[in-house]
């Protein structure tokens, strides 16, 4: 009846270990927005991932929203909790994206997951690609999807 972001976080993690428990041997957790949030909240948990790859991350409501002055301390808590240092981090944020606070102070809180990772790619705001939904532009698919896999697949590529 509900899905407070806790709980999908908690059934991400309860399906992350299921696909380890059945022998893959490599598992990618990536979404957009809500689903992007749960998978950077799957890095607390050692050895259920080995990449994250998150498109605009948000869970607090746009902008106007209450519960967005929380927003970057909740993220910052996400940062400081990832125990996986084995895991790839790929996350993209987009100019104009009505979910997140602060462009600014969000990149530089996800910029320490750099030191918390096997690898951090920040797709910061990214030119020609706006809002929310930047994730979904096809020039976001054929500019960054080579990119997105390569550094998933641990592959060497400028992106």
């Amino acid at each position: 009846a509900t899905d407070e972001t806790e709980s999908g976080a908690a059934w991400l993690r309860e399906a992350l270990r299921a696909l380890r428990a059945r022998g893959y041997d490599r598992v990618v957790a990536g979404g957009q927005s809500r689903g992007a949030w749960n998978a950077l909240q799957a890095l607390d948990t050692p050895g259920l991932v080995d990449a994250v790859i998150a498109i605009a991350p948000a869970a607090h409501g746009p902008r106007g929203s209450p519960a967005q002055a929380w927003a970057l301390d909740d993220l910052r808590r996400i940062v400081a909790g990832a125990r996986r240092r084995g895991t790839r981090v790929a996350v993209a944020n987009f100019e104009g994206d009505e979910f997140d606070p602060d462009p600014e102070q969000r990149a530089a809180i996800l910029g320490v997951l750099d030191s918390r990772s096997a690898g951090l790619l920040l797709l910061d705001r990214p030119a020609g690609i706006l809002g929310h939904g930047g994730g979904g532009d096809w020039r976001f698919t054929l500019r960054y999807g080579p990119c997105l896999l390569d550094f998933v697949e641990g592959r060497a590529r400028a992106c």
